[in-house]
């Protein structure tokens, strides 16, 4: 068990690590997508969450999710993702283009 929280750690951290090294850089552009969380409304449904890009294209990101038990999605496609169970989430969002400069920008939330 020490060895998969070690891991999950590790990952987030290894994102965290990359996130500075992109903010480090003085001239990216703003991803500017927000996200809207749903919990669970009882026991037997799960939570999810709905990621706006407020007028910028979704196709122009990565995003990545990560959660509790070694919980990983990359390259998700979908603008909600749905069946998230109870604990805590980081939604990684980086440009899919290098080209395009976008900062990376990660969100942490919490489905209860």
């Amino acid at each position: 068990m020490g060895a998969k929280r070690f891991l999950g750690n590790y990952l987030t951290l290894a994102l965290l690590f990359t996130g500075g090294i992109c903010l480090a850089q003085s001239d990216c552009k703003e991803v500017k997508a927000s996200i809207e969380v749903f919990q669970a409304s009882n026991e037997a449904e799960n939570g999810s969450v709905k990621i706006n890009f407020n007028g910028q294209s979704g196709s122009s990101f990565i995003l990545t999710l990560i959660g509790p038990k070694q919980f990983y999605l990359k390259d998700i496609q979908e603008a909600e993702i749905k069946g998230l169970k109870k604990g805590a989430y980081t939604l990684v969002v980086n440009g899919k283009r290098e080209q395009d400069n976008f900062c990376q920008k990660h969100f942490e939330f919490m489905i209860k």
